[in-house]
C-alpha cells in the first residue's frame, strides 16, 4: 500500500502541472516506500550472508553483498530499489563485521590479498556454519526440515507452521505471530490430553482432570500441566531429556511465543511485532514442537505419575 501511495503521489504531482518529478527524487521517495513496506532486518540479512559463506570459502565483501542483494529479491524479501539495495549492502557489511567478531571469517583471502575487502572462513567458522537448518525465508527447505524432524506431528499443528512460515515471507509478520501461537497452544492441549491419559492412580486423576477444567484460559491449563510436570522432575520420575524439555524448552518458548501471539492478535493487549523477533521465533519453533512431541509421545506410552 505504501509503494502504491508513492507512485499515485509523483503521478499527482506531475499531473497538476508542478513540473516534472526528477528521477532522484522518484527513487528516493519509491525506495523509501518499498523500504517502508518490506522492512528487512539484519538478522535476515545476517542468515543471508551465511548462507553464502557457507557456500563461498573465500571471497570479496562486493560479491557476498551482491549475491545476499540478489537471493533477497528472489526470496520476496524486499523490492528492488536503488536505497533497499544500498541498505542491504549496508547490512552486508555489518553482517560480515559481526562474523569476524565472532571468529568465522578473518579479513583476507591470502598472502596476496590480505586485508579487507577480502575474506575467508576460519576453521571455527567451517564448523559453525555448516550444516545449519533452512532459514524462515526457504518456506519449502524450512518445513521439510520441519518435517523431518517432528515425523508424525499433528497435521493442525503443522498446517499453522506452514501459514505462518508463508505469512512470514510475504510480509505479515503479525499473521506469522499468531499462527506459531496457535500452533504451540495446539501442541500444549495435545500434551495435556496425553497427559490426563497416562495418570495411573484414580485419585489424581480426578484432581488434574478438574483442576484443568476449572478454567478455560490456556495460561490456567499450561499452569496446571506444568505443576503436576515440575512434581514429576522433582521425583526424578523423568528421563533426563524430557526432565530438561519441562524445565527449560517448555516455558521458555510456550510463554515466548504466547506473548508474541498476544502482541500480534489480542484485541486487548495492542502491540507492534518485530519481524525480527518471528523471524527468530520460526527459527527455534522446530527444535521446540520436536522435544513437546516427544513429551507427548512419552505420556502415550508411560504412565504419569508424582
Amino acid at each position: 500500500m505504501g509503494l502504491l501511495l508513492a507512485r499515485v503521489g509523483i503521478e499527482t504531482v506531475q499531473r497538476r502541472g508542478y513540473g516534472t518529478v526528477s528521477s532522484s527524487y522518484r527513487f528516493a521517495v519509491l525506495g523509501f516506500a518499498a523500504m517502508s513496506q518490506n522492512p528487512l532486518g539484519f538478522r535476515e540479512v545476517l542468515a543471508l550472508t551465511l548462507e553464502h559463506l557457507a557456500q563461498n570459502a573465500s571471497g570479496q565483501y562486493g560479491g557476498v553483498a551482491d549475491a545476499v542483494w540478489r537471493r533477497a529479491i528472489d526470496s520476496r524479501l524486499v523490492q528492488a530499489n536503488p536505497l533497499a539495495e544500498q541498505r542491504v549492502h549496508e547490512l552486508v557489511r555489518e553482517a560480515m563485521w559481526d562474523s569476524l567478531i565472532k571468529r568465522l571469517i578473518v579479513f583476507g583471502r591470502d598472502a596476496s590479498n590480505p586485508n579487507w575487502p577480502f575474506y575467508r572462513l576460519t576453521e571455527h567458522g567451517r564448523a559453525t556454519i555448516d550444516g545449519k537448518p533452512p532459514q524462515p525465508y526457504d518456506p519449502d527447505g524450512f518445513l521439510k526440515h520441519f518435517d523431518a524432524n517432528c515425523l508424525g506431528i499433528d497435521v493442525t499443528v503443522r498446517g499453522y507452521v506452514e501459514e505462518a512460515v508463508h505469512a512470514f515471507n510475504n510480509n505479515c509478520a503479525r499473521s506469522a505471530a499468531v499462527m506459531l501461537g496457535c500452533a504451540s497452544e495446539k501442541m500444549l492441549l495435545l500434551l495435556c490430553d496425553a497427559f490426563e491419559a497416562a495418570i495411573s492412580d484414580g485419585a489424581k486423576k480426578t484432581q488434574f482432570t478438574s483442576d484443568i477444567n476449572a478454567k478455560w484460559m490456556i495460561l490456567h491449563k499450561y499452569k496446571t500441566l506444568r505443576d503436576r510436570l515440575d512434581r514429576m522432575v522433582d521425583g526424578r520420575k523423568l528421563p533426563r531429556e524430557h526432565a530438561d524439555t519441562v524445565s527449560s524448552e517448555l516455558p521458555a518458548g510456550f510463554e515466548l511465543l504466547r506473548r508474541c501471539r498476544n502482541a500480534a492478535g489480542h484485541p486487548d493487549v495492542p502491540g507492534n511485532v518485530d519481524p525480527d523477533t518471528v523471524f527468530l521465533n520460526l527459527r527455534m519453533f522446530t527444535e521446540y514442537a520436536r522435544r513437546v512431541q516427544a513429551l507427548t509421545t512419552y505420556f502415550g506410552a508411560n504412565a504419569a505419575d508424582w
